[in-house]
């Protein structure tokens, strides 16, 4: 006897293989077997019908900053009810291992603004001790970690804007060879927040060299993605061919009109980079609007010393007038200021600044923009979150129906029933999202959109032989939808709707998302590799 049976439904398998009639079943936590055609004969303790319904491997979401999601929200409901079963954390440079300091305060932004961590409630200071925490608070998602080379860099000189010396460079290299050793799927690099915005080529070769010992990954938000995206693939193609490192460009997009339109093209030197031996790969959120602190818009040197140091220059006066010519340049880039509507606000949350672009919150505040700009940077100590209105529909659409690039949120799950700001849709909506717009534009076929959302990302983070896809002897983390009604919900102006489609998630054998609501298990566990 089996423990579960899924059968009458249309098997998608992940192979981007054709679909047929099945059923799967569940043994122990793994696809004991798979039957095309009736279950006839068999039996389990629990059997789920269906009928007219996609068994689908779970979705992978290899870029996420849901680092510390569990220890709010171990249901991470906005996952699971996306039908997403493993999410990867520690992108764009930041994550929360390795930890050197354990007595250092720990804080925590966005939409858990003003909530309490400390270290007894997370006491993980590496990879190993990251997955004991993730098992001693219990989560419905497996996890996988990057390390950010931010938080790596940060170990080791702070939030200096200098070059590391040559001790310094080999001891961040081995604290990152530490934690690929302890099973980190790869380094994450986020270009344009300091620290990162701060290094050299040369300082990320040497790190691609660490990462290219264990054939894992380097994932890089790129130092522009705009006015200098073609530059900033250059870098990326540099360090591939000079190190051998596999290297994914995260949230591919296009920002600011001066772009639009330029999606072939840079598809176009993607696939010549792959063509000439670069092991180069991509991902890509479904919404025209990105999500960036404020501090991006700044200049690098200002953000020299974090946040706090940035809202110190912006009181000085002499310094604020040296800081608004590139100030201004980097808004009208992403969109210009009545394109950038601020959804969070660091630690403290400051309703009167979320919701609004930057033109209504000088309104409101009485002031010349600028200053008003100044002043909201001042308040939250230099940490606002906003939404960026600045990617053009059919830019996301070309990139949007390549089969080789993943679908990935960019987002952080939480309790849609507690959470502060005005979080972007794409933290909840992005799977069922990326279904709706591929069934409605017609962008590809259903098993090569299934395969995009589950064995390509479990291939790029080599978990491809345990996850991403409906096979004998995998782990059953397993996602059954609609595939005519699955769909998102979540709006700007309300980022905590549920979507629907989603009839039941398994994650290692366990069901953890029935009819609409979570159940009680909490089978996640950290992946290592």
């Amino acid at each position: 006897m089996y423990d579960i049976i899924i059968k009458n439904g249309l098997i998608v398998d992940g192979t981007a293989g054709e679909p047929y009639d099945g059923a799967v079943c569940v043994k122990d936590g793994r696809i004991s077997k798979i039957i095309r055609g009736a279950a006839d004969g068999e039996t389990a303790e629990t059997v789920f019908d269906a009928k007219g319904r996609v068994i689908a491997p779970g979705f992978i979401d290899i870029h996420t900053h849901s680092d510390y999601s569990y220890l709010f929200d171990p249901t991470m409901i906005g996952n699971i009810s996306s039908g997403v079963t493993f999410v990867v954390s520690g992108n764009c440079g930041r994550s929360p291992i390795p930890v050197r300091d354990t007595s250092a305060p720990l804080k925590v932004g966005g939409v858990f603004a003003e909530k309490h961590i400390d270290r007894e409630m997370f006491d993980a200071y590496d990879v190993t001790t990251y997955g004991e925490n993730i098992a001693k608070h219990g989560c419905t998602t497996n996890y996988g970690a990057l390390i950010g080379h931010g938080f790596l860099r940060n170990a080791i000189i702070g939030m200096e804007k200098r070059d590391l010396t040559d001790a310094e460079l080999t001891e961040m290299c081995d604290l990152a060879n530490k934690m690929l050793e302890q099973g980190a799927l790869g380094i994450s690099l986020g270009l344009i927040y300091a620290p990162g915005s701060f290094c050299r080529t040369e300082e990320l070769i040497s790190l691609a060299k660490v990462v290219k010992k264990h054939d894992k990954l380097i994932c890089v938000h790129m130092r522009n993605e705009n006015d200098y995206i073609f530059e900033a693939i250059d870098e990326m193609i540099e360090i591939g061919r000079k190190t051998g490192c596999r290297i994914e460009i995260s949230h591919l997009k296009l920002m600011g009109k001066r772009q639009w339109g330029k999606s072939a093209k840079l598809l176009a030197k993607i696939d010549r980079a792959r063509a000439s031996g670069i092991r180069i790969t991509c991902d890509q959120y479904p919404y025209t609007s990105s999500s960036s602190g404020i501090a991006s818009c700044y200049p690098v040197w200002a953000l020299d010393g974090g946040f706090d140091a940035l809202a110190d220059r912006c009181r000085d006066d002499a310094t604020w007038e040296k800081i608004v010519p590139e100030l201004l340049e980097k808004m009208d880039s992403r969109g210009g200021a009545e394109n950038i509507i601020p959804g969070e606000t660091g630690t403290v949350v400051h309703p009167e600044f979320i919701g609004k672009n930057l033109p209504q919150i000088a309104d409101e505040m009485g002031l010349p923009l600028l200053e008003a700009i100044r002043q909201m940077t001042i308040i939250c100590g230099g940490n606002v979150k906003c939404f960026y209105n600045n990617m053009s529909e059919e830019d996301v659409l070309a990139i949007m129906s390549r089969t080789d690039i993943c679908t990935i949120s960019d987002g952080t799950t939480y309790d849609v029933k507690d959470y502060v700001g005005a979080p972007h849709p794409r933290n909840i909506g992005t799977f069922p999202r990326f279904f709706r717009l591929v069934r409605e534009h017609n962008l590809m076929p259903l098993q090569s959109a299934v395969a995009r959302c589950t064995s390509l990302p479990a291939s790029v983070i080599r978990v491809d032989d345990e996850y991403g896809f409906i096979k004998e002897g995998y782990a059953a983390s397993i996602t059954v939808f609609d595939p005519d009604n699955i769909t998102d919900k979540a709006t700007y102006e309300n980022g905590a709707l549920l979507s629907e489609g989603i009839d039941l998630v398994l994650v290692n054998g366990e069901v953890v998302f029935k009819d609409g609501a979570v159940t009680s298990a909490r089978p996640g566990r950290l992946v290592k590799r």
